[in-house]
């Protein structure tokens, strides 16, 4: 009898190497901050600015760009992490279910807004933080992020004689 292997362990472990490994590329923090923080946020920095140059700053806008922000960010990921992943099912999964779970999640708030603005609020910036480690695993591992470490020697000394002759080739 075949025995099965404990997926979740696996996951865990996966998980733990794709928040970890991207932490020494500058590229990756580029992106991270550039790319998903300031621009993939744009629509809450520009109500956080309304708010504060407003005569009566209310938080609606904010909690609105936050209740489109984070399940836009959190599903991609969850997407691309299920996309990507072609033979470890659990992987993928988890990449699926993290997409449903945010868009239940903004369907609920957009639900529950009015009657608990505040709490709503708290709660789509935490989730807002949640998609953005998402996201950081999703791309983590990405091709550009794995930058080669230019101390490392590569090659032999330039100012050898190259090996074997030209085969009688002329130009």
């Amino acid at each position: 009898m075949e025995q099965s292997a404990n997926t979740i362990k696996l996951l865990l472990k996966e998980l733990g190497r794709r928040l970890f490994r991207p932490f020494p590329s500058f590229t990756f923090w580029s992106f991270l901050i550039r790319g998903i923080v300031i621009f993939g946020g744009l629509a809450i920095w520009i109500e956080c600015l309304k708010c504060l140059v407003a005569d009566h700053p209310s938080s609606e806008g904010i909690r609105l760009a936050l209740l489109t922000y984070y399940p836009a960010v959190g599903c991609v990921a969850g997407q691309q992490i299920a996309i990507y992943e072609e033979s470890r099912n659990y992987l993928r999964e988890f990449g699926n279910n993290s997409s449903i779970a945010f868009m239940g999640f903004c369907a609920i708030s957009f639900y529950l807004q009015r009657k608990y603005p505040v709490s709503i609020l708290t709660f789509s910036i935490f989730l807002s933080f949640c998609a953005i480690g998402l996201a950081w695993i999703a791309v983590g591992l990405d091709k550009p992020f794995n930058e080669p470490n230019p101390e490392v020697a590569v090659g032999g000394n330039i100012d050898a004689p190259l090996a074997g002759d030209d085969g009688g080739f002329e130009l």
